[in-house]
Parts: structure tokens; sequence; C-alpha cells
């Protein structure tokens, strides 16, 4: 049920914020796990699949999730640094984009992972997300003929 309400990009703000802030608590308290911290990535996305950006939580609500990310040793597991660069992808929009001191942390967080350039360019560029990148984000990879833009 989690993964199904959090693929809903087209959600009320307010139901994404008490969904990210339940997952948030959740992940503090029990520890990340595979399902919780991809669900948060994808309530507190920057770039969604087909939400426009009116759908996009704001940047303040995103922070303080990838700050529940950022208390965790991101070398150890995959997802977890894949979670929190969903939700602090640069987007070329500052409404949108993360805060300076956010993203600082994030870059930081990254050089302790293994792949550490590719996770930095997936963080910092606007490239479309290839198809290995797509099953990490997105549990899944697209049909043939459907590509993300970006």
């Amino acid at each position: 049920l989690l993964r199904m309400a959090a693929s809903f990009e087209l959600l009320p703000e307010q139901d994404k914020i008490q969904l990210g802030n339940l997952l948030k608590k959740t992940i503090r308290r029990d520890g990340p796990n595979t399902i919780s911290v991809w669900a948060l990535a994808r309530v507190g996305a920057r770039r969604l699949v087909y939400g426009g950006p009116d759908y996009v939580v704001k940047p303040e609500m995103a922070e303080g999730w990838v700050g529940a990310l950022l208390e965790f040793d991101w070398s150890k597991e995959a997802y977890i640094p894949y979670s929190a660069i969903l939700m602090a992808r640069v987007t070329g929009d500052r409404k949108l984009d993360l805060c300076a001191e956010t993203m600082a942390k994030v870059q930081k967080q990254i050089e302790t992972c293994p792949a550490s350039e590719h996770l930095y360019d997936l963080l910092m560029n606007l490239a479309a997300l290839d198809e290995n990148d797509q099953k990490l984000f997105f549990g899944d990879s697209l049909p043939h003929g459907i590509v993300i833009s970006g």
C-alpha cells in the first residue's frame, strides 16, 4: 500500500506532506528499509514522472525528509542515496530546488558512496535517467518506447 500511495503524484500537497512526515518518523524510529525510503523519495521527488511542478512538495518539506536520510550510512545500501537524490535532484527551477546548505550536505554524503561520480551526475544534471537508474528510482523499468524526459 505504501508504494501505491507514494506513486500517486497528483495527490494534494497536504496529503503528500502527511504521508512524508509519517514515513520520516517511521524511518527514524525503525531505521531505513527499502519500501519506506523508496516511498518517501517518491513523495518528495523534485521531478515527477507525470505530474507537473504544481504537484511537487515545497523544498522545505523535502529538505526535512532528505535530512532524515542524511542520518544513515549511505555507503552500505544503494537505495538510501538514490532515494535522497530523487528528493534533491536539481530541476532548474529555483522554486523547486533545495537550498544550497542541504545540497552541500547531500553532495558531501555522496562522496562516501560507491559510484559517487554517477550519483553526483544524477543529483546535479538535468539528463534523463538511464534504464538502471529507472529500476532503482521507480522499482521497475519502463516498457520499450516510453521515456522519462527529466
